[in-house]
């Protein structure tokens, strides 16, 4: 008996653990949570508020701790419930016709205003919600809108780049959410040799570079790409502090034209190299002439290297095994001189 009481007991905690861990309450598109006295009241004031796409109701009091009834601003692809019937249950807004009609079954008031019935014609009134959210003072962007209600989105623009452009949401807290981007400088004009710089996004599908400059082989020549994650340098210049490389690009070149060849090599931690593989086709590197490149990671997970109207190369990251997302930087080092760093955007 004491055994079989001790596995309800478990059943019950995992339960309640897993509904917390689903909780609609702490979803970002919050846009207000409410106390009432059934489901019907909370759909039906979702459907008065023209934001709200989409309705929570918690059954279960101990997991509702701000509220029985969350109205949420996005969308949700199919009606959901908590898998306890007892727990709580998720709907798209909705108009139930069984119960009393009313002037705002049309949703005729903005997604800034609330809906309320009246006797009089047009039998609504709307009521203008105030402004929840302020935004923050940041020196290092701009918010297209400065006010929002609960649940409302606006976009954030970098003024050093705009690749870091996204949305923000104004959260029930009163507070902007954080933007999921960064304003790092992503452009560098003639930077120094060795050049070791910040990432500004996640190296992944849909990143780009473009790196310009002047091929400087002296003798056996040698320039290299070490995307890696210290601030100071990569493994090349710092082997007791190196960190992790996650990928490097190795270009050689000799004068006498017997080497023209593209490597890369997957590092481990603590700066032990794992492979170095060649990359078929004869690399365009010259003595002395300017060249363009940009780096593209594809949709497959295909590192493209391609040279400005000339030819591309291709690394199959996956394949290879090769995982870019830990990379936070970016290092040039050896026979180069920079003219042009975008590390935000391929060339043009």
């Amino acid at each position: 008996m004491f055994q079989k009481c001790l596995a309800f007991l478990i059943i019950y905690l995992v339960t309640e653990m897993s509904l917390t861990l689903l909780l609609p309450s702490e979803r970002e598109d919050v846009m207000g949570k409410y106390w009432f006295m059934n489901r019907y009241q909370c759909e039906r004031l979702c459907w008065y508020r023209k934001l709200c796409k989409t309705y929570s109701y918690i059954y279960n009091r101990t997991l509702a701790t701000d509220g029985n009834c969350v109205l949420h601003a996005d969308n949700i692809s199919t009606n959901t419930t908590s898998g306890v019937s007892t727990a709580w249950i998720e709907r798209e807004a909705f108009w139930d016709t069984e119960l009393q009609d009313n002037g705002c079954r049309s949703r005729p008031c903005n997604e800034t205003q609330v809906c309320v019935p009246t006797f009089d014609p047009p039998f609504y009134t709307c009521l203008p919600f105030p402004a929840e959210c302020q935004a923050p003072s940041r020196d290092d962007g701009v918010y297209s809108d400065v006010t929002l209600l609960q649940g409302q989105r606006t976009n954030f623009t970098c003024s050093s780049s705009r690749h870091a452009d996204n949305t923000v949401t104004c959260q029930v807290n009163g507070k902007y959410s954080d933007p999921k981007g960064n304003c790092k400088i992503a452009i560098y004009h003639s930077p120094s040799v060795p050049f070791n710089a910040p990432l500004p996004e996640v190296v992944r599908e849909g990143w780009e570079a473009c790196i310009k400059g002047i091929f400087l082989p002296i003798n056996y020549g040698r320039m290299t790409f070490n995307f890696h994650d210290v601030p100071a340098a990569s493994c090349d210049y710092n082997r007791t502090n190196g960190g992790n490389v996650y990928l490097s690009l190795e270009f050689f070149y000799s004068l006498d034209g017997t080497y023209r060849d593209m490597w890369f090599l997957r590092g481990m931690n603590n700066c032990t190299w794992q492979f170095f593989k060649r990359i078929p086709g004869s690399v365009p590197l010259k003595s002395n002439v300017y060249f363009e490149t940009t780096l593209r990671i594809l949709f497959n997970n295909t590192l493209q290297i391609i040279f400005k109207n000339i030819t591309t190369f291709q690394i199959n990251l996956g394949s290879n095994n090769i995982n870019m997302t830990g990379a936070t930087y970016l290092e040039i080092i050896r026979d180069v001189r920079l003219t042009y760093v975008d590390l935000g955007k391929g060339c043009e």
